[in-house]
């Protein structure tokens, strides 16, 4: 069973049962060992259920995904990729990699935020080349964007009106980005983000 599976798995199993009734572990700090703990805490729903939040995965066997029912910590220490483990990684498109690793079920929608979780704590720390340009100039990834790229506006050389990263493609490279959709990698620091679109980026191999 792979990693989505399981979770599809454990959320059908937590929307059939009150989350309530239900234990989940919580990782704390430890100072004795310096690592950490797992506590168990039960909780509940703060604001009931809400349908229009759950996502149909699959009728055979049956499962559904209910968006936002994990904080993102949560998410963060239930997820486990095998790419999460490795310390070498294979040169690789981005947008390849989605499709291996973190396989989006529909690639014309926005990712969902267990799927942006997914490659967040995936390639976070991992540098990337770019494609589009003659001298391919790398960048140590940061974070994942939480907006879709097609949201995303920046100021280019930090002077003059903000464009929007699709725009901007468009304009400097005659690129149509194809998963504007997506988020973008980023890069650089939460003041000034550099945002990267997926599919103009690929793996430094190491």
């Amino acid at each position: 069973m792979n990693s989505r599976e399981f979770l599809s798995f454990l959320l059908l199993i937590l929307l059939f049962f009150p989350r309530s009734s239900l234990q989940f572990p919580r990782w704390v700090g430890d100072k004795k060992t310096g690592g950490s703990v797992l506590e168990l805490k039960p909780r509940g729903f703060a604001s009931g259920f809400d349908p229009s939040r759950v996502t149909q995965l699959s009728w055979h066997p049956r499962a559904f995904l209910y968006n936002g029912f994990l904080s993102e910590e949560e998410c963060d220490h239930l997820i486990t990729l095998d790419v999460s483990a490795r310390s070498f990684y294979e040169s690789i498109l981005v947008i390849e990699f989605v499709a291996k690793h973190v396989k989006p079920q529909d690639v014309s929608k926005p990712m969902s935020d267990m799927e942006r979780i997914m490659l967040k704590k995936a390639l976070k720390g991992v540098k990337v080349q770019l494609t589009h340009r003659e001298f391919a100039k790398r960048y140590k990834i940061v974070d994942v964007s939480r907006q879709p790229t097609n949201q995303l506006t920046f100021t280019p050389d930090d002077e003059g009106p903000r464009i929007s990263v699709v725009q901007y493609f468009r304009q400097k490279y005659n690129i149509v980005l194809k998963y504007a959709n997506w988020p973008s990698l980023q890069a650089g620091s939460d003041t000034k983000p550099i945002y990267l679109p997926m599919e103009v980026c690929k793996i430094v191999e190491g």
